[in-house]
């Protein structure tokens, strides 16, 4: 078998390229141990925002058996490394969405749905943004599949277009989500943070004779802790992912909610 660490790093690659809202936020990861629901403060240049709880741990496993680890490592990736980070990836979306719908505050500008004239509305969000100076680069439009017909229908020709300064990122709704329907927004990437921290575990030693080895894999600003051991009763390597993490909303201003309330923007023109 590959060494632990390379499994890690594998699976973090995966995980950033199937997740589409963690790459639409600011990350802030480390080395240093936390546990659920620890408190930990951000880095720079964030480190005067409030302190985040780690209040969402997210874990995978898989196993290998014996007759199936003389596949190459990119094979045994593909086969089982994959779904298991695919997996991830979506909860770890629909955590940072839930997230923000369940922060929105005062400072959130509140528009009209996207249906019927989407171009109006998306004007309004980025008056609203360059009013409240949002930096213009890296805005999204986050959008569930009925918003981006929408879009394709009255605005642009090609998915994934950027229209009026947002990119828009097509999400898929859960069924574990309390998200209402129709839940859309617009965001500058620095108004959110996602952070996430290694998970402490019950051994913390690379020393296989004290314990099974872990890793921490750390890249992109997303950490990712990785177990390794064999389970005799099975003639299989189990190799478990988990990943600690919490959400804060770093400035509100910087948030459009298309959500159909009524509320009116006193931002300049652009």
């Amino acid at each position: 078998m590959e060494d632990i660490g390379k499994w890690g790093q594998a699976a973090l690659e995966i995980l950033m390229r199937e997740t589409q809202l963690a790459r639409r936020v600011h990350r802030d990861c480390s080395n240093e141990f936390a546990q659920l629901h620890d408190v930990v403060p951000l880095q720079e240049p964030f480190n005067l925002a409030p302190d985040v709880e780690l209040d969402q741990q997210m874990w995978s496993s898989l196993q290998i058996q014996d007759r199936e680890a003389t596949q190459s490592f990119s094979q045994m990736v593909q086969y089982f490394v994959e779904p298991c980070m695919i997996s991830m990836a979506r909860n770890l979306d629909m955590l940072i969405l839930q997230s923000v719908y369940e922060s929105l505050d005062r400072n959130t500008q509140h528009l009209p749905r996207l249906t019927g004239n989407p171009e109006y509305t998306i004007r309004q969000a980025r008056r609203v943004l360059n009013g409240r100076r949002v930096p213009q680069a890296n805005r999204n439009l986050i959008i569930d599949p009925p918003a981006e017909a929408e879009l394709l229908r009255h605005c642009v020709s090609t998915p994934g277009a950027t229209y009026f300064g947002f990119t828009p990122v097509l999400y898929f709704p859960t069924s574990n989500t309390a998200l209402p329907e129709g839940t859309n927004f617009a965001w500058g990437r620095d108004s959110i943070a996602l952070v996430t921290r290694p998970i402490r575990g019950r051994r913390e030693t690379h020393d296989q004779t004290a314990g099974r080895p872990f890793s921490i894999a750390c890249n992109d600003h997303l950490s990712l802790r990785v177990d390794m051991g064999y389970e005799m009763q099975y003639a299989a390597v189990k190799i478990t992912y988990t990943l600690l993490a919490g959400v804060i909303i770093l400035d509100s201003t910087g948030i459009v909610s298309f959500d159909g309330q009524t509320q009116r923007s006193t931002a300049t023109a652009w």
